[in-house]
C-alpha cells in the first residue's frame, strides 16, 4: 500500500512541476528579430513588418498619429504586426513608441523618422526704394545649398552669408538711377535633394519731381568687351550719370573723371555703360582701349 502511495506522489509532483512549465510558457513575449526593437523611416515614410514570439494573444497601440499599426491585436497564431508611416513634412526628426502587451508583460519598439529636407525661407519677398539697401534673407535648412541668381544682373551682390542650421544673407541693391522698376530673383537650390526656394527682390525706379519742369532724360546703354587686366574708359562728353559695370560683379558711378578699371586676371571682359541725361548730345570716342575685341550699341 505504501508503494502505490509513493507512486501516486510521483505522479503528483510531475504534473504540478508540467502546470508551472505551463505558466511559463504562457509569459513569452519577444521580438523575432531583436532588430526591430529600434526601427528607421526615412521622410517619405513606409511600411514594416514585425514578428512576434508568444503564445498568448496580444494587444498593440502607437503613441502617434502618423505611425498607425495593423492589426491592434491577434493571437500566437497571428503574432505579426504591420506598421504604417506617414510622410514627414516637417524639417525635424520625430518619434513613435509601439507598445505590445499580452497578460503578463509588455515590451516596446521605437520607431524613428527622419526629417524631411528642405530649405524654409523666412520671408520670400522684398521691394527695394531707389535709392538702394542693404537687406537680410534668414532661412533653415538641413541641407548644403547654393546661392544664385535668375538673371546676370550687377546691381544686387550678395556681400555677407553666415550659415549654421539657420542661415542669414546680405545683399546690397545699388540705387536706381532709372525710372524703370527692376526685378530679380535669387535662388537658394540643393541639387542633391531636388529643393529650390525663390525670393523675389523688386526695386522700384527712381521718382520724378512733378513740381519742377524737367528736360526729358535720355538712356543711354552700350557694352565694350576687351581683354587684358586695365580697361581704360572712352571719352563720353554730355553730362550723364548712370554707372559703369565692370564684368566681375563689380560696378563704379559713372563720372568724367572716371578712367578705367584693372582686373586681377588677364582674360576678356565685357564692361557695360548704363547712363542716363538730358543731353541732346552724346560722344562717345573710343582711345588707348588695349584688346579691344568688340563694342555693342545695340542698346542705343
Amino acid at each position: 500500500m505504501m508503494k502505490k502511495l509513493s507512486i501516486y506522489a510521483m505522479l503528483a509532483v510531475v504534473m504540478s512541476a508540467c502546470n508551472m512549465l505551463a505558466e511559463v510558457e504562457t509569459d513569452t513575449l519577444e521580438l523575432l528579430n531583436k532588430a526591430n526593437e529600434e526601427m528607421v523611416f526615412l521622410a517619405s515614410g513606409g511600411e514594416k513588418t514585425v514578428v512576434l514570439v508568444t503564445d498568448s494573444d496580444w494587444t498593440a497601440e502607437s503613441d502617434a498619429q502618423w505611425c498607425k499599426v495593423s492589426p491592434e491585436e491577434g493571437t500566437a497564431e497571428s503574432a505579426k504586426i504591420k506598421m504604417t508611416v506617414e510622410a514627414n513634412d516637417k524639417a525635424e526628426e520625430r518619434e513613435a513608441t509601439i507598445t505590445v502587451s499580452i497578460a503578463a508583460k509588455s515590451l516596446q519598439m521605437k520607431v524613428i523618422q527622419r526629417e524631411k529636407k528642405s530649405i524654409l525661407l523666412e520671408e520670400a519677398d522684398f521691394v527695394i526704394d531707389a535709392e538702394g539697401d542693404v537687406f537680410e534673407v534668414e532661412l533653415k535648412h538641413n541641407v548644403e545649398y547654393e546661392v544664385e541668381f535668375s538673371d546676370r544682373v550687377s546691381w544686387i551682390r550678395e556681400v555677407k552669408s553666415k550659415k549654421m542650421s539657420k542661415a542669414t544673407h546680405e545683399f546690397e541693391v545699388e540705387p536706381n538711377d532709372s525710372p524703370d522698376e527692376r526685378s530679380v530673383e535669387i535662388i537658394f537650390i540643393c541639387e542633391d535633394e531636388d529643393i529650390e526656394e525663390v525670393v523675389s527682390v523688386v526695386q522700384k525706379g527712381v521718382e520724378k519731381d512733378s513740381g519742377k519742369e524737367e528736360e526729358e532724360e535720355k538712356y543711354f546703354m552700350f557694352s565694350v568687351t576687351a581683354s587684358g587686366t586695365d580697361f581704360v574708359m572712352p571719352y563720353i562728353s554730355g553730362g550723364f550719370t548712370g554707372y559703369v559695370y565692370w564684368g566681375d560683379g563689380t560696378s563704379s558711378p559713372f563720372s568724367s573723371d572716371l578712367e578705367g578699371y584693372r582686373y586681377d586676371n588677364d582674360t576678356e571682359h565685357t564692361v557695360e555703360m548704363k547712363l542716363s541725361g538730358s543731353s541732346e548730345d552724346f560722344v562717345v570716342e573710343f582711345k588707348d582701349i588695349k584688346g579691344l575685341v568688340k563694342v555693342d550699341l545695340s542698346n542705343m
